[in-house]
């Protein structure tokens, strides 16, 4: 299995083992499940009883049993290793001799009985035992089980698969006894300083923090149970996993002086060494309950470095939201098969994890530009209710009650209710504006929307006073106001309606007017924080809440008015500042400063000259927003990070390619005007997503990895765009193929069209073959001519192309592919000329007699202009061709002669020399004339032609050519086009 979460997969057999086998295996194996009409065969029994015997064997080194087939007594003696001896109690219920157990979805508490001496964890150290750090077998750990079982949340011994209620009723499993840690793993744990403990009187700072400022946005502990044993046992009665990752996410918030007395300089070193500690604890974890785990879990997604490490919120979330699908906490629980309800304090932890989960995968998915993993249609778990977070709190002694659950607790759960409201209602708006697929959002889906927002609109204006209860409201608030901007955010980053009946434009003027008010109210609640002292408490959250704002007051700052432009900038600076105060807890923060902050100079130095928005602006309309308004940031250093917006973030009819580049800086303030605006945890650092409008307004020549669907697979292809492009004017295109084994970097690398002096062509794409080959080749059976085609699709959609003025070349089977689209029907029909070069050109043959070859090629149509390139010293593709790979290679003289003909221009050609070793034959005359070419040079070998070092000539025995094939391409190029 591989080690995706940081789990070994020994944990996974052991569990997988402890969980199936003992119940639900031995059970589905008589059951009407498996077999509907009789029960396990033995045979069938022996088989399931062998599989689960390795698996045993395999995750702990013990030797199974052997199976004594003479024994095969039925389905009811399939396991071959021993099992305690159980007997039913009192009430019907199996126990074993050892314990005493009534059933676990009653209130009655489940006794264990246990060694005298486990009291608290002991690790055996070279340097003597460590006692009170790990939690498997600490007196809080045994509390909490015994929590859970009294809260119906531990699985029934006597739980019955074949029930159909009955996956409902798996809240979670039994928990697993930890196996002792091998000195390897203890040495690990004290390298990452598992074993330092913090000085009493922070960790009790670090807890009121915890409840103060994260508790009420993630109601996710079991209260009680922590609080109370906390109070009681001090950090050696809690599970030190839970309590790392609390003390992790307490960090955010934690006061300077307390961070000194811990020994951090900065709340981030704090942070990084609690994760390095709970991350650790999490990989050797073999004996926490699975929702603490599930706790932990989503701690840890308070997470996030910078783009090299790839387990950030988006990693930990994704666990979360796996490991509690996996115990079905996201289902509604009916009666189970006995008749029997789980108690109301079960469910009322399942809604409080639950739902707490989707708040995070909702503005997590939208900070990451990804898809949200949970949907509205994947549960049925109802709304979480103020009883669900208040009931607990009153299990909960007095004394730790007043040092950490502040006296708002009920007011601070009706915000974290309508938090979950807004989240919800922000999945809709997710869904709607960046669906891949589906019709553009509607007005009637935009209006519902709104107008369920508008229900969770404050009645009065939020209380006064500068309390931890305002600013938590004023967060809350925050969040609503960013619900409604990004709503709204695609038709506010435009500068004008669309030519549409009047009902329409007033419609779209209404919406851009709700976007901005969102906006300054959004300023509004910064204002006020600031005021308050409050901008050090923010939530992870709210930097994502800043965003569509701060993009607004961006778009403004381009505005024809003076006004709208000064007012635009003065709000846009508010949100810098920000960002900057926040650089010191959350590395995110550092990345928004750094790349508004950029946008902010750019627009200096634009003040400073004269202004092309002052004169002849070119208002973005709704008609060219995809192309124009749509428009992804690159980054402003591999430091501050990388932006992206894959194709589930991308808006209705829009693609968004994936950008690499050595140069993360921008220079236009248009490509942060995008309504897919994300953050990227790409492990390079330097990878960005641009729209397809602004991909080369970078000067860097680096080109932008664009991936599409064809023929039902993902296809890949690099595209270059040039700092000239300019979206009002048809642009040339050239598609240019890779050789054999080599890939689309290589033949952008090696064609230097991008660097060419006379290149025309404002967009050049590199396909990337699968398997680094084409259709051309021998065997191959992939239908590349699609690709082609939905590549030229693509470049039409989102770019000026102009479709007359499309180009291919290609170098070897690049080449032969080159020639195939020539010989096609349909691309002969949309691309202009061909130059292949070095080309490899197989076909099918019964004898390969290689000057007459019959050469397949039907185009659809007459006059194709192509320049063939070619070396006399070619041992890979000879210039004499002959059978090769299975299938035979024309001469190339017989190859462009068929061509010549072709075309209709005859076998007559003109014979120039170009260089010293070179020679061009052209056919034919009048304004024919040249329409085919062969440039041909004697002594070079399978080369892209060129006079300086490249790839190719630099290879043993090769060397440089007399000429350079790419201004000769160009050229020939520039002269044609398609006919009208």
């Amino acid at each position: 299995m591989a080690k995706s979460d940081g789990d070994f997969s020994g944990k996974w057999v052991l569990l997988a083992r402890d969980l199936a086998l003992p119940a639900n295996l031995a059970i589905a194996a008589r059951s009407n499940v498996m077999w509907p009409k009789r029960r396990c065969p033995a045979p069938i029994a022996a088989k399931i009883a062998k599989r689960a015997s390795c698996c045993h064997a395999k995750s702990t080194g013990i030797e199974p049993a052997k199976y004594d087939k003479d024994r095969e007594q039925g389905p009811n003696q399939i396991f071959p290793f021993k099992r305690p001896r159980r007997k039913r109690n009192a009430s019907g219920e199996l126990v074993s001799e050892d314990e005493t157990t009534t059933s676990p979805f009653t209130k009655t508490p489940t006794q264990h009985r246990r060694p005298s001496n486990v009291g608290a964890a002991v690790i055996d150290t070279p340097s003597g035992p460590i006692r009170g750090t790990l939690a498997d077998d600490t007196v809080s750990f045994d509390d909490d089980l015994r929590s859970e079982a009294q809260n119906g949340i531990l699985q029934d011994p006597n739980f019955d698969p074949s029930h159909p209620d009955a996956p409902q009723q798996a809240r979670a499993a039994m928990p697993i006894r930890r196996l002792a840690h091998k000195p390897h793993e203890i040495e690990y744990m004290r390298h990452q300083g598992v074993f330092n403990q913090l000085p009493g009187d922070v960790c009790d700072e670090l807890v009121r923090c915890y409840f103060q400022h994260v508790h009420f946005f993630l109601p996710i502990l079991d209260v009680p149970s922590f609080l109370n044993s906390y109070c009681r046992h001090g950090p050696q009665g809690s599970n030190p996993l839970q309590l790392t990752t609390l003390f992790l996410a307490s960090a955010n918030f934690i006061d300077v002086g307390i961070l000194r007395r811990a020994g951090f300089s900065s709340r981030k070193a704090m942070k990084t060494a609690m994760y390095d500690r709970a991350k650790c604890l999490y990989d050797l974890d073999e004996g926490s309950e699975k929702l603490t785990l599930i706790r932990c879990v989503i701690l840890l997604a308070f997470w996030y470095s910078d783009p090299q490490d790839h387990r950030g919120a988006w990693y930990w979330i994704g666990i979360a939201i796996s490991l509690a699908q996996a115990i079905n906490l996201h289902r509604a629980s009916a009666s189970n098969f006995r008749g029997q309800k789980l108690p109301p304090d079960s469910e009322a932890m399942a809604r409080r994890i639950w739902w707490s989960l989707l708040v995070r995968d909702r503005w997590i998915a939208l900070a990451k530009g990804r898809p949200m993993r949970i949907r509205n249609d994947s549960h049925d778990l109802s709304m979480p209710t103020r009883s669900d977070v208040l009931s607990e709190l009153r299990q909960v002694d007095s004394q730790a009650f007043a040092k950490f659950i502040s006296e708002d607790a009920s007011s601070l759960t009706d915000m974290w209710l309508r938090m979950v409201q807004i989240s919800d209602i922000l999945g809709d708006v997710i869904q709607l504006h960046y669906r891949i697929k589906g019709p553009d959002p509607s007005m009637e889906e935009v209006n519902q929307i709104s107008r369920q927002l508008e229900e969770l609109k404050l009645g009065s204006a939020l209380g006064e006073g500068g309390g931890d209860l305002h600013i938590h409201g004023l967060q809350i608030e925050l969040l609503y106001q960013a619900a409604i901007a990004i709503l709204y955010r695609p038709y506010a980053l435009s500068a004008a309606s669309r030519a549409m009946p009047d009902f329409s434009q007033s419609w779209w003027r209404n919406a851009v007017r709700r976007g901005r008010e969102a906006a300054s109210t959004t300023n509004n609640i910064l204002e006020q924080l600031i005021e308050l002292g409050g901008i050090k408490y923010l939530k992870p959250m709210m930097i994502t809440a800043m965003v569509p704002a701060t993009q607004i007051h961006l778009a403004d700052c381009k505005s024809e008015g003076t006004l709208t432009r000064g007012l635009g900038r003065n709000k846009l600076q508010l949100c810098v500042l920000v960002f900057a105060d926040l650089q010191s807890t959350y590395w995110s923060a550092n990345v928004m400063y750094r790349l508004f902050q950029r946008a902010q100079a750019l627009l200096s130095d634009q003040e400073s000259q004269p202004s092309p928005y002052e004169t002849t602006l070119r208002p973005i309309t709704p008609d060219n927003e995809l192309g124009q308004a749509d428009e992804q940031l690159l980054t402003e250093s591999q430091q501050a990070g990388s932006l992206i917006s894959p194709n589930a973030m991308v808006p209705p009819g829009s693609e968004l390619p994936v950008f690499s580049s050595t140069l993360p800086r921008f220079s236009d303030v248009d490509q942060l005007l995008s309504p897919g605006f994300a953050l990227s945890e790409d492990p390079a650092g330097t990878n960005v997503a641009v729209s397809p409008a602004q991909a080369g307004t970078s000067k860097a020549p680096n080109p932008t990895n664009i991936t599409i669907r064809s023929n039902n697979k993902t296809r890949e292809f690099l595209l270059w765009v040039s700092p000239d492009y300019d979206s009002r004017k048809p642009t040339p295109a050239i598609v240019s193929f890779h050789g054999r084994g080599s890939k689309s970097k290589d033949q952008f690398n090696l064609d230097e069209f991008t660097k060419a002096k006379n290149n025309l062509a404002g967009v050049i794409a590199y396909p990337q073959g699968i398997k680094d080959e084409w259709q051309v080749y021998p065997g191959n059976k992939e239908n590349d001519i699609l690709f082609v085609n939905d590549l030229l699709d693509y470049l039409e959609k989102h770019y000026n192309v102009d479709k007359n003025r499309i180009y291919a070349s290609g170098k070897s089977i690049g080449g032969g592919m080159t020639n195939l689209l020539a010989c096609d029907e349909g691309t002969s029909q949309r691309i202009a000329a061909f130059a292949p070069v070095s080309g490899a050109y197989y076909t099918p043959s019964k004898g390969c007699n290689a000057e007459t070859l019959k050469l397949i090629c039907n185009p659809g149509r007459n006059k194709i202009p192509l320049i063939e390139f070619h070396g006399g010293n070619d041992t890979t593709i000879s210039y004499s061709g002959g059978e090769r790979n299975g299938e035979c290679l024309p001469t190339i003289p017989h190859f462009v002669r068929e061509w010549a003909i072709r075309d209709g221009l005859g076998t007559k050609n003109k014979t120039t020399p170009l260089a010293a070793n070179a020679v061009t034959y052209s056919y034919g005359s009048g304004q024919d004339e040249g329409l085919v070419q062969h440039v041909f040079e004697s002594d070079i070998g399978h080369d892209w032609p060129s006079t300086k070092p490249n790839h190719d000539n630099t290879k043993p025995g090769r060397h440089v050519a007399s000429f350079n094939a790419t201004p000769i391409i160009l050229d020939f190029f520039s002269k044609h086009r398609l006919p009208a």
